[in-house]
């Protein structure tokens, strides 16, 4: 997705100031200076992100303004707009060891953007232009930012505008902002709490009923509110310098420093420093139609990709995959298929990398642990549950579809053997649609270990745990027959600070418990007799099972991954349509 931001390219000074303040002496601070304004940050994130960023702006012929075009074009970044004989501009962004900031702004030639100027070519292939709202603080950018709107929309593409600045609102009129958004329709606007209050009347779904309303709230992340409904997401992992909430970050070089290195002091990357912020998007491949459907709040069911890798005889988890991800769709939500692949965590797949994680029997098997190690080698690595529950936390997905879980397994008192799948359920707020835990693990003790990790277990339309391929036997759970109801309890408990809640399906058909204990037994002999372990022992005991059975375990677990994705569609719009 092609991504085009119009407003200033600026040149990034940001002071952090260590002490107090003390005149006529010195006040030590660390500097930084790198490529800044609004436009060419969000450019910034988009190209971490894997698409293409692109800004539009005044490029001034001075020495800064050579230096920060070139910083862009090294990191990817298309620069468009008319050149200028003029000087760059300079924001200085002062900020005290508690937080509290405030930025000394000269826009240099960067308003001197006349719409006259404006060239059609600029934003052709662009999928979203996003405004800067210091875009629309001068008469000339002004002027231009509205015609290049139109000539975008005319090509199809999206509008979204950041109000940016309370000083921008109150320099140009609470009313003419108004009447530009009015003008504008963007369908997305982006703003903290005071610049929203401050421009828009009483009524929550002005501009217009389809409006979604981003609201920036700093560390504490930001609430997305559209029809009336409102649903908030954590902020993403970085490093914490406004802590009160104000709505922005200070940005430095274009937002990668902080990526790479992370705070000086050592401490992990982290909008809280605790240890359940684990990737930064920066790792990140989202496929355009996941991160539209994210943007826009549309329910999003994510999926995994070792079932169609370790799971199933080659050629036949393809077959799968694509069923489940039609199931999801059937059931009006967009499929979000999570694996790892050219050194990215991708988050929707297309045909042809389905195809990788099914073909390729070297697939790495990787959970939440094993993410950073497969990024950096660059090789394939197909998500478990856990690995998989890493990604939702990351970008804030809230359902996921799978067979079953992994837990602790049989024999736990002589080998403890627990999977890290618990930990990652026990750390996301994701509601998670399965047919109980895996046959080969010891179910009970698991059940024990959710309940100490405060993780909530339901059964849909069952008083039972299912036990995978059976629907009877199972240990005794809370019965849910409504997804209203659970998707009310859902963002109930969330706010109780939970996470993640387990919601099981019974499959239909199924094999009789009995026989699938004495089809796992044997093979769990079989694999202590031939020394498998870790990672190794579930496709080693299925393909054993799938064997014993002539294929039925195989058919069984085909159609429960399936209906699983089904239900777990139903869920997401019941949690998007349902509220506490």
């Amino acid at each position: 997705m092609n991504v085009c931001t119009i407003g200033d390219l600026l040149l990034d000074v940001i002071v952090r100031i260590d002490d107090p303040i003390t005149l006529d002496t010195d006040t030590f601070s660390k500097i930084e200076i790198a490529a800044g304004g609004q436009a060419a940050n969000v450019a910034a994130w988009v190209q971490e992100l894997g698409h293409q960023g692109r800004v539009l702006c005044t490029r001034s012929d001075d020495p800064p303004g050579a230096l920060l075009t070139a910083e862009l074009a090294r990191r990817g970044i298309e620069v468009r707009g008319p050149r200028s004989q003029g000087r760059t501009g300079t924001v200085v962004s002062l900020s005290q060891t508690d937080g509290m900031r405030t930025m000394l702004t000269d826009r240099g030639d960067a308003p001197a953007f006349a719409a006259t100027a404006l060239d059609a070519t600029w934003l052709e292939g662009i999928a979203w232009l996003h405004v800067s709202g210091y875009a629309l603080a001068d008469g000339l950018l002004r002027d231009t930012t509205v015609r290049a709107a139109a000539m975008a929309r005319e090509a199809g593409a999206q509008i979204s505008i950041d109000l940016a600045s309370t000083r921008i609102i109150e320099q140009v009129g609470a009313p003419t902002v108004r009447g530009l958004l009015e003008q504008l329709h963007p369908p997305v606007i982006f703003a903290t709490e005071v610049e929203k209050d401050s421009i828009a009347p009483p009524c929550a779904q002005w501009p217009s009923p389809e409006t979604t309303w981003v609201t920036k709230r700093g560390a504490a992340g930001c609430v997305v509110t559209r029809d009336g409904r409102s649903r908030s997401y954590p902020a993403l992992p970085a490093r914490i310098i406004d802590p009160h909430r104000r709505g922005r970050r200070i940005r430095s070089r274009l937002s990668h420093r902080r990526r790479r290195h992370g705070p000086r002091d050592g401490r992990p990357v982290s909008r809280t420093n605790r240890s359940d912020a684990l990737i930064s998007t920066a790792a990140f491949t989202i496929a355009s139609e996941v991160s539209t459907a994210i943007a826009a709040d549309t329910p999003t069911v994510a999926l995994e990709t070792t079932l169609l890798s370790h799971g199933f005889p080659r050629g036949r988890g393809a077959t799968v995959a694509i069923e489940s991800e039609q199931a999801v769709r059937n059931g009006g939500a967009v499929p979000a298929t999570v694996g790892v692949l050219d050194g990215r965590i991708r988050v929707g797949l297309n045909h042809d990398e389905l195809q990788v994680f099914a073909q390729q029997p070297d697939t790495r098997k990787i959970g939440a642990r094993d993410l950073a190690s497969c990024l950096v080698a660059g090789v394939a690595g197909a998500t478990t549950v856990g690995g998989t529950l890493a990604a939702c936390r990351a970008i804030g997905l809230r359902v996921f579809a799978t067979g079953g879980i992994g837990g602790v397994h049989r024999g736990y008192a002589e080998r403890p053997d627990i999977s890290s799948d618990l930990g990652e359920l026990a750390r996301s707020q994701t509601i998670v649609v399965c047919s109980g835990v895996k046959s080969l693990l010891d179910v009970d003790a698991t059940t024990e270990a959710l309940e100490t990790l405060g993780v909530p277990l339901f059964g849909w339309q069952t008083d039972r745990l299912p036990l995978f391929y059976s629907s009877e036997g199972g240990p005794e759970i809370e019965r849910v027959d409504s997804l209203s109801n659970l998707a009310r309890i859902a963002r109930t408990h969330w706010e109780l600070a939970g996470q993640g809640i387990l919601l099981t399906r019974a499959p239909d058909p199924d094999i009789p418990a009995p026989e699938i204990e004495g089809l796992f037994g044997a093979a769990l002999a079989a694999a202590r007799r031939d020394g498998v372990v870790g990672s190794a022992v579930t496709p080693f005991v299925l393909a054993h099972v799938h064997d014993a059975s002539d294929g039925r375990t195989l058919d069984v677990n085909h159609r429960l991954i399936v209906d699983n994705a089904a239900l777990a569609a139903d869920v997401a719009v019941a949690l998007q349509t349902t509220r506490i």
